[in-house]
């Protein structure tokens, strides 16, 4: 809004002289304007034109007001960044009586696929002043030459991002050449997916190989995405040095990077892990995997295969014994009792022994698609040490690394013979956690805050068995799969963050 009411200032001075400037009566309320408000000003605060790859334009032209009629002037403009093939004026001419100038720029020899920013300006001190409303200084003008993009196939897009799925024309760039490489893109991608909350305009740029069409990286490490929110500007980053993928599977391609925010401000920032997945459909001309009938879910080791269902906040609630590995050593067990709290919620207590008179109040375990999701830097009780009482948090912790997160999350379901199994959460990238880890903050002599570990244990590798042993429940909700899936954007995934190592802690 703040440029459409400048332009809306500036045109209304203009508009004004234009109006009265043949009533004599009113001639001295316009030629009589006080000399502090008498300035120049850009019309917007940015402009600039985009052009197809034959284009013939040699210039481009823009209007500069000012606002009063005065005499014959020119105005001086500073240029900053040009490339050198534009041409650039130095000055713009206002004729006597006239409150609008040309500016005039020679754009020839812009190149297919580039865009080409700078910025013009004038003398701050001879800003046109309206009443409270100043007029511009400064305009950004962006030019650049666009590839002929052309259709070659229509694909099947999702994101975990909108959660959306829909079908976006493939299109790629002719004029572009680069060894074995063809330039393509999902044109407007986002804006497709979810038209309420992207604008139109941006669209999803990357590299394929011409004869194989495999995936080689996308066009940029940042795109910007035509969406905001609270965190600024949204962008796509995709950059395989964190570990960042790009996969083909037949006519499938899997891509997995984060979405970056800037905070309104100059800088992109990681966000969310981020999954994108398209299927090409119309103009394929590869391979295609042979139909298969589904086979069923096998148990294997510890991974997801071993959750076959999920349930109820009614259907966990009850007593269990708890069997783990105690930081991936030793075996340990407790009693607990997984308390619901309401529908999508249940709290889990007895699974941590203290030596600090650790008062439990309860793990809160999050219920989505009928498994339970474990979510880090809870809150989950007192620890009564020094004379002082101090808050116990609760982080997911990984025992081969020894780090601890408060991103990561555990998940849960019932396996086979009724067991419920907690897990690694497979979206929480490459950082795997097996368990649970409480930790507190007490003063020390030395008056220097140090953390402990609030437990005798750390149970890794965590399995309930109910106090009455019977079959998995045919209780699920959604399959296992979907759950794992839909939870990315219920939940806000984000990028894994380390807040610290097992080594760090102080343990009495």
């Amino acid at each position: 809004m703040k440029k459409i009411t400048k332009l809306f200032a500036i045109m209304a001075g203009v508009a004004a002289f234009t109006l009265v400037s043949c009533d004599d009566g009113n001639e001295g309320a316009i030629y009589n304007m006080p000399a502090e408000e008498q300035g120049y000003s850009f019309l917007t605060e940015s402009a600039g034109a985009s052009y197809g790859p034959a284009y013939t334009e040699k210039t481009y032209s823009f209007k500069m007001a000012r606002n009063f009629a005065g005499e014959a002037e020119t105005l001086a403009l500073t240029c900053e960044g040009a490339n050198p093939l534009f041409t650039v004026p130095t000055s713009v001419e206002f004729k006597a009586g006239e409150t609008l100038a040309d500016v005039t720029i020679g754009i020839a020899g812009m190149e297919t696929g580039k865009s080409y920013s700078f910025t013009l300006g004038i003398d701050s001190a001879k800003v046109s002043s309206l009443g409270e409303t100043k007029g511009i200084a400064k305009t950004a003008l962006t030019f650049a030459v666009d590839y002929s993009w052309t259709k070659i196939g229509v694909c099947e897009v999702s994101d975990d991002w909108s959660g959306a799925t829909v079908d976006i024309d493939l299109e790629y760039a002719p004029e572009y050449e680069n060894g074995n490489n063809i330039l393509c893109r999902f044109p407007n991608m986002e804006y497709m997916l979810e038209p309420d909350y992207a604008v139109p305009g941006y669209h999803f740029q990357f590299f394929l190989t011409k004869d194989t069409y495999d995936p080689v990286g996308t066009a940029a490490t940042v795109q910007a995405m035509g969406e905001s929110g609270d965190n600024g500007n949204y962008y796509w980053i995709y950059s395989p040095a964190s570990g960042h993928t790009f996969t083909r599977e037949y006519n499938v391609y899997t891509l997995a990077g984060y979405v970056g925010y800037d905070s309104n401000g100059p800088s992109v920032s990681p966000g969310w892990y981020y999954n994108l997945e398209f299927k090409w459909k119309d103009g394929w001309k590869g391979d295609l995997p042979e139909e298969k009938e589904d086979e069923p879910e096998e148990e294997v080791g510890n991974g997801f295969g071993a959750i076959v269902a999920g349930g109820t906040a009614d259907d966990y609630a009850g007593t269990y014994t708890a069997t783990f590995l105690n930081d991936g050593k030793k075996e340990g067990s407790a009693e607990v009792t997984l308390t619901k709290v309401d529908d999508n919620t249940v709290s889990m207590t007895g699974l941590f022994g203290s030596k600090y008179e650790f008062e439990d109040a309860g793990l809160v375990l999050d219920i989505f698609g009928g498994l339970l999701y474990v979510q880090p830097g809870q809150v989950i009780g007192k620890n009564k040490y020094a004379d002082e009482v101090y808050e116990v948090y609760a982080f997911t912790y990984s025992s081969e690394t020894g780090y601890y997160y408060d991103e990561a999350m555990l998940v849960g379901g019932f396996k086979e013979n009724g067991d419920i199994q907690f897990v690694n959460y497979s979206y929480n990238g490459e950082d795997v956690v097996d368990g649970i880890i409480n930790l507190f903050e007490a003063m020390e002599d030395d008056e220097q805050m140090h953390t402990y570990l609030g437990a005798d244990y750390i149970p890794c590798n965590i399995v309930l068995t109910p106090a009455e042993q019977s079959e998995a429940p045919a209780k699920s909700i959604k399959t296992v799969a979907q759950s794992l899936e839909e939870a990315r954007s219920f939940f806000n995934v984000k990028a894994t963050r380390i807040m610290g190592k097992m080594s760090d802690i102080r343990i009495k």
